[in-house]
C-alpha cells in the first residue's frame, strides 16, 4: 500500500523539476490562443492598411501589364525591384505585426524558450504503437472535440456576417468594379475578424485545460521529492550554502537580541558575551549572545552603536563563553563575578561613580578558568 502511494504522482512539482522541464523544452503553450491572437491581429491590421496594400497592388499590376521589353533581362530586373519597392512599405507593416504577435502570444503563458531538442528526430515519433496510442488517446479525442466546436462556431459566424451584409452583397452587380472590390474586401475582412473572435472562445476553454495538463504532467511522486531532496543535500556546495544561511539567520537573530543587553564582557579582542539582567528579579543574569573572533567584533560594534557598556575581563569572558549557551542563565559558580560587573555598570549608569572609575577585577573560580581553545587551566 505504501509503495502504491509513493508511486502516485500526487505532489506539486518542485522548482528544480520546473526548471528541468523548461530546459527540456516542456513549456506551457496553447496553440488555440496563439492562432486566435495572430489571426485577429493580422485581420485587424489588414482592415487598417488594406486600402494602401490594395492601391500598391493595383499600381504594380498596371505597371507590369503595360510594360515593354519582356525579353530584356535588365528591364525585367528593374521592374521586379520597382514592384518590390512599391509593395514593401505596406507589406512590411503586416509582416512585422504578425511576427511580433507570434512571438508575444507564444511567450504569454510559458515565457520565451527555445530548445533544439524539440525539432530533432525522436524514435517515439515514428513508433507506430506510440502513434496509435496518440490517435485513440484522451488528448486526441479532446483535439477532435475542439475541431468540431471550431467548425460549428465558424459556420455560425459566417452565417451571421453574411446575413448582416446581404443587402450590400446584393448591390455588387450594379456598382462599379472598384467599389465591388473595396466592398468585397471590407465584407471579407469583417467576416474574418468576427470568425476569428469566435476563436477566442475556443482559446478561453483551451488555456485552463492546457495549464492543468501541463501541471499534471510535471507532478512528482513522494519518492521523487525525497530523492531530489537527498541529491540536493548531498552536494557540498548546497550544504555549505545552507549552513552559511543558517549562520547568517542566527547571527541576525542574536544581534537583534543584543539590543536588550546590559553589558558586554570581553577578553578584550577574541571573545564577547552579552548579558542581560532584570533588577529586582530573583533570576540570575542571562547570556543573550556570545561569539569569538569576527562574531565578537560584530557584537562589540553593535554594542558601540547602541551605547551598551563593555567590560574587559579575559578570564570571565572565556568562562562565560565555554560554560553557557545563548538564552541560558549563567552557572552558579559565576554568580559572584557577574554580580560585581553588573553592580559596577549600574553604579555608573545611576551616576554614583564616574565612568572612568577603576573597575573591579572579578575573581573567577579556578575550576571555571579556560584557555582560548576551551581547555581548562
Amino acid at each position: 500500500m505504501a509503495e502504491e502511494e509513493s508511486s502516485e504522482k500526487t505532489e506539486e512539482p518542485t522548482q528544480k523539476r520546473l526548471d528541468k522541464a523548461r530546459e527540456e523544452g516542456q513549456v506551457l503553450r496553447s496553440q488555440e490562443l496563439s492562432v486566435a491572437v495572430v489571426v485577429i491581429s493580422a485581420i485587424a491590421t489588414l482592415l487598417v492598411i488594406g486600402k494602401s496594400i490594395y492601391t500598391a497592388l493595383i499600381t504594380v499590376l498596371r505597371a507590369n501589364f503595360s510594360m515593354q521589353g519582356f525579353n530584356d533581362p535588365a528591364v525585367m530586373s528593374r521592374q521586379l525591384w520597382a514592384s518590390a519597392a512599391q509593395l514593401a512599405p505596406s507589406l512590411s507593416i503586416l509582416v512585422t505585426v504578425i511576427l511580433s504577435v507570434i512571438f508575444i502570444s507564444n511567450s504569454a503563458l510559458g515565457g520565451f524558450n527555445f530548445n533544439i531538442s524539440n525539432i530533432l528526430p525522436k524514435a517515439n515519433r515514428v513508433n507506430p504503437f506510440v502513434g496509435i496510442k496518440r490517435i485513440f488517446g484522451a488528448q486526441a479525442w479532446f483535439e477532435l472535440l475542439k475541431g468540431v466546436l471550431k467548425t460549428l462556431l465558424i459556420l455560425i459566424a459566417t452565417y451571421l456576417v453574411f446575413q448582416y451584409f446581404k443587402e450590400d452583397i446584393s448591390q455588387f452587380g450594379v456598382v462599379s468594379q472598384k467599389v465591388q472590390i473595396l466592398s468585397s474586401g471590407i465584407v471579407l475582412g469583417i467576416s474574418a475578424l468576427v470568425i476569428s473572435l469566435f476563436l477566442i472562445v475556443i482559446a478561453m476553454l483551451d488555456v485552463p485545460i492546457k495549464v492543468n495538463q501541463h501541471r499534471q504532467k510535471l507532478r512528482m511522486t513522494k519518492q521523487e521529492i525525497k530523492e531530489e531532496y537527498k541529491e540536493a543535500e548531498g552536494k557540498p556546495e548546497v550544504r555549505n550554502r545552507i549552513r552559511q544561511r543558517q549562520r547568517e539567520i542566527a547571527l541576525n537573530k542574536m544581534m537583534k537580541a543584543i539590543e536588550k543587553a546590559d553589558v558586554i564582557v570581553t577578553n578584550p579582542m577574541h571573545f564577547a558575551v552579552a548579558l542581560a539582567y532584570s533588577p529586582g528579579s530573583s533570576r540570575p543574569p542571562v547570556v543573550i549572545g556570545k561569539g569569538i573572533d569576527n562574531v565578537a567584533i560584530a557584537i562589540r560594534k553593535k554594542a558601540g552603536d547602541l551605547g551598551i557598556p563593555l567590560f574587559q575581563s579575559p578570564d570571565l569572558a572565556r568562562a562565560l563563553y565555554f560554560t553557557t549557551r545563548e538564552n541560558s542563565e549563567i552557572p552558579e559558580a559565576l554568580f559572584h563575578c557577574v554580580a560585581q560587573v553588573i553592580a559596577y555598570i549600574f553604579r555608573i549608569n545611576m551616576g554614583y561613580i564616574a565612568k572612568d572609575a577603576v573597575p573591579p577585577i572579578p575573581d573567577v573560580p579556578r575550576e571555571m578558568r579556560f584557555d582560548a581553545n576551551g581547555k581548562k587551566l
